[in-house]
């Protein structure tokens, strides 16, 4: 599962950071200093960018005991990593990940669509979710999003489907045992199957 959610990733944003894996690859920790760090938090850790959500026991009071020293964090600019509209595909690409002798293989089937911030955003996620299956957003994003859910008609819902969900304009993605796997997707006729290492580069 991490290797097909890695990989996806890879495919969907391949000449953006949110393509690497929020913990990052082995060659990035490894070549990672104490400096290097100390200017990550300087330059991306600021007042405006900065929330915090809590929940338990506890009250008001004592989470503003508990974050007074996050009072000294200074506003600024940060740079976030930029993510275009949607890129549509013309056709289907299909890729495979060799894990020889796995016991299941993951499937990931998807393509980029809006932003976090795109008014259908959120009947689009709602959609999704009901089949199986994010930055610059407003402070009250979590109640505009029960609204729309609230109102989502399913005329809006068949909609939202029509326009990002085109089977024949997907990113299918397979991790699992090729010998026992990849015969069966070729004989699917969707296509060529790319293959690809774990860390999703092509295979020659």
């Amino acid at each position: 599962n991490a290797i097909a959610a890695n990989v996806y990733a890879k495919l969907l944003y391949p000449d953006s950071n949110l393509g690497t894996p929020v913990t990052g690859t082995a060659q990035d920790v490894e070549s990672l200093t104490l400096s290097d760090v100390k200017a990550f938090y300087h330059a991306n850790v600021k007042a405006n960018v900065t929330s915090v959500q809590v929940a338990g026991d506890i009250t008001p009071a004592q989470v503003g005991t508990s974050l007074l020293k996050l009072a000294t964090l200074k506003p600024g600019h940060v740079m976030l990593p930029k993510a275009d509209e949607r890129t549509t595909l013309r056709k289907s690409k299909i890729y495979f990940v060799d894990v020889p002798g796995a016991k299941q293989s993951f499937i990931r089937i998807g393509s980029r669509a809006m932003t976090a911030n795109a008014s259908d955003y959120y009947p689009s996620v709602a959609v999704n979710h009901n089949l199986g299956g994010t930055y610059d957003l407003p402070n009250d994003y979590v109640a505009d999003q029960q609204q729309a859910l609230a109102n989502m008609s399913l005329t809006q819902a068949k909609s939202v489907m029509k326009k990002y969900m085109d089977s024949d304009k997907m990113i299918y993605l397979v991790v699992g045992d090729a010998e026992t796997q990849l015969p069966r997707l070729k004989s699917l006729g969707m296509g060529n199957v790319t293959l690809l290492d774990k860390d999703g580069n092509r295979i020659k």
